[in-house]
């Protein structure tokens, strides 16, 4: 389930809440104040990945160096494994 961040408009405190997608359009409450008017805020996204310098370098179309393991080509377009 993913993390919300909310601010509280009335005591301006601001927090997290675990929530359901289907639970989204239900009422917040504050839990320091208890007041039910708290405003959803915009949230950065954050991802781990584990991938080596080399992976990195050789992703996507169009970069020089090969993507295949053991691969000599300089570009994708020379492959034999295709």
């Amino acid at each position: 389930m993913p993390i919300y961040e909310y601010i509280c408009k009335h005591c301006n405190h601001q927090f997290e809440m675990i929530r359901s997608t289907r639970d989204l359009d239900s009422d917040i409450e504050c839990p320091q104040c208890s007041v039910k008017g708290v405003e959803k805020l915009m949230s950065i996204c954050k991802a781990k990945v584990e991938m080596s310098f080399s992976d990195f370098n050789n992703m996507g179309a169009g970069t020089s160096g090969s993507s295949c393991s053991g691969c000599t080509a300089s570009s994708c377009t020379g492959c034999s494994s295709k």
